[in-house]
Formats: structure tokens, C-alpha cells, sequence
């Protein structure tokens, strides 16, 4: 499944988040919502001048999602998984895994 990548932007009215990258185990629009209601921030408001507060991007993997190289680019897996969950463990960083769903993350809509 692929994973949607949430960077915090500094902007005029950045909001004030413990984390500053959310990883999300869904499609972006699903993982738009499931970000909205774990954090009260809306990924698509923002100020005129600086865009949103976050960027959304998409990928295929958790690996590609949190900027490690790919297995093909280092030599054994150990190390690929390594990088990972040291990316993941970082305090400014929230994963949420498919199987962590709330049933709550799914319901209502985004603010426009």
C-alpha cells in the first residue's frame, strides 16, 4: 500500500505541531483525513503568501516515504530497515500504520 508523506512548512501561520513529518500508511486523499482528525490541522490551509502548511506527497513505500535508499542502493537489508526505523523512532516524526486506523480517522470531511 502506498504511504503519503506530511512535511510541516514554516509559513506566516504555521501551525504549532510536535511533529514536523507524519508518515500515513494510505492514499493521500485518505491520509489527508486521517491526518485532520489525529493533528486539528487541516493539509490544505495556508497563508496567500507562503502556500500550505504542509506538503503531501505520495509513495510507494515506507522506505521511499522516509528518504532512505532504496535495497538496490545499499548492500544488505538489514542495513535499508535499519535506516528506517531510525527515521521512524525520530521524536519529530508520526507513523501511522493501516492496521492503526481509528475508526474515528475516518469519519467527517476537511474544513475547505
Amino acid at each position: 500500500m502506498v504511504w503519503t508523506r506530511f512535511d510541516a512548512r514554516f509559513t506566516c501561520f504555521s501551525p504549532n505541531t510536535k511533529h514536523k513529518v507524519f508518515l500515513v500508511n494510505a492514499p493521500i486523499e485518505k491520509a489527508k483525513l486521517i491526518f485532520y482528525n489525529r493533528t486539528g490541522h487541516s493539509p490544505n490551509k495556508g497563508c496567500r503568501c507562503c502556500g500550505d502548511n504542509f506538503r503531501a506527497r505520495i509513495y510507494p513505500s515506507l522506505n521511499a516515504a522516509a528518504g532512505c535508499p532504496t535495497p538496490e542502493e545499499i548492500e544488505t537489508r538489514h542495513d535499508d530497515e535499519a535506516q528506517v526505523e531510525k527515521f521512524c523512532e525520530n521524536r519529530s516524526v508520526m507513523v501511522i500504520w493501516s492496521d492503526e486506523f481509528e475508526p474515528e480517522d475516518l469519519e467527517g470531511r476537511l474544513p475547505k
